[in-house]
């Protein structure tokens, strides 16, 4: 018949108890034995909290875990396993809600792994969202990723790691989005660098191991309303400092190259540009062939034009 009490129904009261409500010990030939069982076929009251499985309410301040799960074995089963069969569920396996816990985590890993994963994920569905998703709704001033290496040690991996495989994909590796706002004061990528950088390609290293026909780098203003007025690229020795490599460096190489290196094409709309404009206000040295506009040394015979 229906009920509506517990059939198990344990008040300790407000002694100090120190015992435990419930003490299951499994044997160790008990390798079919489950601690707990439950089936259950009756649907859960839609919209209803009940936690039909386990609910557990505290309202007391506690320092201790709620949960609580150790294990010293050396077995390879998951300690919490969670499989959906073939019907087409749509609550989440794992569903946090901090709400006023702003101060703890909602997920806290402390790894010492040498070949698992903090958090491995294998997707084999031809997914139409984000596969990790991040939304905010309220303003913010931490970091939504942030990484740092606090203990100081030598680390050859890689931060981000990624690899497209060999199919025909086309999407971005990496695609940033700038929206429009009030003060259009975000960076897309800031890196900031100390130290003695001595690794060639410290700020970005580009490696092109294929034949290529398109720009490795394409700057595309699409805007016809508004007149752009920064720099696409800018250098500023800001700090004064004497500096004997170059701004700009390039080499060919000895394969047979028919492209330019520096290819300019100003348009018949372009009436006020400048091919390239220098200003000079340093003192040249006295008597020295320094060439301070361009110096071109040619050490081949040539028949052509310089």
């Amino acid at each position: 018949g229906i009920f509506a009490n517990e059939l198990i129904d344990i008040n300790l009261g407000a002694q100090a108890s120190t015992g435990e409500v419930i003490n299951i010990a499994m044997g160790s030939t008990g390798l079919l034995t489950q601690a707990i069982a439950v089936s259950n076929g009756a649907a859960s009251a839609s919209g209803v909290d009940v936690g039909w499985l386990i609910a557990a309410t505290g309202s007391g301040v506690f320092t201790s875990n709620m949960i609580d799960l150790n294990s010293s074995s050396t077995g390879s089963g998951n300690i919490v396993d969670v499989t959906y069969g073939a019907s087409a569920a749509t609550g989440n396996a794992l569903d946090l809600n901090m709400v006023g816990n702003v101060a703890g985590d909602a997920l806290n890993i402390a790894s010492a792994a040498t070949t698992g994963q903090a958090i491995e994920i294998g997707s084999t569905g031809d997914f139409q969202n984000n596969l990790v998703d991040i939304t905010t709704t309220a303003a913010w001033d931490g970091n939504v990723l942030g990484f740092d290496d606090t203990g100081n040690v030598i680390w050859t991996g890689n931060v981000i790691d990624l690899t497209t495989g060999t199919g025909n994909a086309t999407g971005n590796l990496v695609d940033l989005a700038i929206e429009a706002s009030a003060n259009g004061d975000v960076q897309a990528i800031v890196l900031n660098a100390s130290g003695p950088l001595d690794q060639a390609g410290w700020a970005m290293e580009v490696n092109a191991g294929g034949v290529f026909t398109a720009s490795a780098f394409d700057f595309d203003i699409t805007a016809v309303s508004a007149i752009a007025s920064g720099d696409i690229f800018s250098f500023d020795s800001s700090g004064n400092a004497a500096f004997t490599s170059n701004i700009i460096d390039i080499d060919t190489g000895t394969g047979v190259a028919t492209g330019n290196l520096v290819d300019l094409t100003i348009e018949a709309g372009s009436t006020a540009a400048t091919a390239i404009a220098v200003s000079n206000a340093a003192v040249t040295a006295m008597g020295a062939d320094v060439g301070w506009l361009i110096a071109a040394t040619g050490s081949a015979a040539f028949t052509s034009n310089m």
